[in-house]
């Protein structure tokens, strides 16, 4: 299990980050309601580009989301990407489908990702000004420079 260190309150579950098509779960649970987040990504890429990337970008929208994904059994309220940047590109190195937009369910998705790539420690971090996604940056790496963006 990679997500065996969580917050208390938070249980995991997932399959290893090979590739796309295997995506990990996270589970949230607090005050009886549950959340979920499904996490995509590629393992090697994404260790391979944080390694050296300076400056992270998140981006989360709920306008188009996936609706209810029937094998994973989730509702999705949201579409969350992380971005880096990576020789004079940005490279999305996370995608999450997230059920809701608690600030709970944020830190344990960047929680876990920063467990999963300890080396990755931003410099700058750009978002927009949805309060429960920032609080989370700033709780995740509390010494990167938030930037704001519309």
């Amino acid at each position: 299990m990679l997500f065996n260190k969580l917050e208390s309150g938070f249980v995991g579950f997932c399959c290893p980050l090979a590739n796309w098509s295997r995506p990990s779960r996270l589970v949230s649970s607090r005050l009886g309601v549950t959340h979920s987040a499904i996490l995509l990504g590629c393992e090697g890429l994404t260790k391979h580009i944080t390694e050296s990337a300076t400056t992270a970008m998140f981006d989360a929208t709920f306008g188009i989301v996936p609706g209810y994904l029937d094998v994973l059994n989730v509702r999705s309220a949201q579409v969350f990407n992380v971005l880096c940047d990576y020789k004079n590109a940005v490279i999305c190195v996370l995608t999450v489908v997230m059920s809701s937009r608690k600030i709970d369910l944020y830190k344990a998705v960047l929680d876990s990702f920063k467990d999963l790539f300890p080396n990755f420690r931003p410099r700058v971090s750009m978002a927009d000004w949805e309060t429960s996604m920032r609080k989370a940056i700033a709780c995740t790496w509390p010494h990167t420079r938030l930037l704001g963006c519309r």
